[in-house]
């Protein structure tokens, strides 16, 4: 009699097992994808950037790995120890060493950052890649002093301060306030503060004038600063020499003159002065530089006698300025005349 034959079952796979099998390949799949995208966008770098320091308008040139060859595509960001960052984008984009892949990026300085050190980041926004790892100073300046003139000024002091992370340097700072006006003399008092003596040439263009200070590490500007324009004419001052009056010798005159000016040029001195116009005989004046003084007359001549009509004259001027006040008069001064009769019986 045969032995019934036993029938062996086969083992059904381990679900679970082939389940957590799979999702640990997933996982590392996805961790090594990770990494991978880690790792491609940031694999840029910036090795320079220069000026060190600037101002807002400046131009940086930054040099680094990772950039486009587009410049369009390169998004600079600029982020202050304080305040929040700004994007630009960059300008140009230039090959350096195509083997490494070195780029030269330039784009200009964005208004509205905090002063202070400014980090730098360039992304390429066709791959992702960042580049980072440099920074520069962001600074301000502003003027003060004379900050209009008329063409032909000279002696013109002008006063500039940058903010505390500036660095005027003695026998190293360039200043310049555009075409028609000269440099004359400067003095770096402190590392952020200098003072510049200015003039101006006669053919100046009117209009303003943008402010640039350099040095061997900073580019510093201030749209604005100054202004080339024609100032106010410089008229000759009016002079009224007072009315006419009868004396009687041996009595003197009293002389009422008055002189009004218009300022101009500022802080420039009138003067006054009176002389005798005609008559016959002589005339004294008690202080002739004096719009208001005293007139006497001199009657001990033999042959002249000091009765008649006599005409005193008040006279008054100031400097001229503008070159339309020179123009005008061949003489340095604005000058204007009056008089007054005065009748000996």
């Amino acid at each position: 009699m045969a032995k019934p034959s036993a029938h062996v079952t086969p083992a059904a796979p381990h679900i679970g097992a082939a389940v957590r099998t799979r999702g640990a390949r997933v996982l590392l799949l996805a961790l090594a994808l990770t990494a991978l995208a880690i790792q491609h966008t940031s694999a840029g770098a910036l090795s320079s950037v220069s000026p060190g320091g600037a101002t807002a308008g400046v131009t940086l040139t930054i040099i680094g790995t990772g950039f486009n060859t587009t410049a369009g595509n390169n998004l600079v960001t600029f982020t202050p120890s304080s305040g929040a960052p700004l994007t630009a984008s960059a300008k140009t984009v230039t090959t350096v060493d195509a083997a490494t892949g070195v780029r030269r990026v330039t784009v200009v300085v964005p208004d509205g950052l905090a002063i202070g050190t400014t980090g730098l980041t360039v992304t390429n926004t066709t791959t992702g890649e960042v580049s980072q790892g440099a920074s520069f100073e962001l600074i301000a300046l502003t003027i003060s002093g004379t900050t209009t003139a008329s063409p032909g000024s000279t002696g013109i002091q002008v006063g500039v301060q940058g903010s505390p992370n500036a660095a005027f340097i003695a026998g190293n700072t360039k200043v310049s306030l555009g075409a028609g006006v000269t440099l004359t003399a400067l003095t770096i008092d402190s590392a952020t503060t200098l003072h510049a003596t200015l003039s101006i040439a006669a053919s100046a263009a009117l209009g303003t004038r943008a402010l640039s200070v350099s040095t061997s590490t900073q580019t510093l500007g201030l749209l604005n600063a100054f202004t080339v324009a024609n100032g106010p004419v410089n008229r000759a001052p009016i002079v009224s020499a007072g009315t006419a009056a009868t004396i009687t010798l041996p009595a003197g005159a009293s002389l009422g003159g008055t002189v009004t000016d218009d300022g101009l040029p500022a802080g420039a001195a009138v003067t006054s002065a009176w002389t005798k116009a005609s008559g016959p005989g002589n005339v004294s004046f008690g202080n002739a530089s004096s719009p208001t003084t005293t007139a006497t007359f001199d009657s001990s001549q033999k042959n002249i006698s000091s009765s008649g009509s006599y005409s005193t004259r008040s006279g008054a001027s100031s400097p001229c300025s503008s070159r339309r006040c020179r123009k005008r008069r061949s003489a340095a001064r604005c000058r204007e005349l009056g008089s007054t009769r005065l009748s000996l019986p």
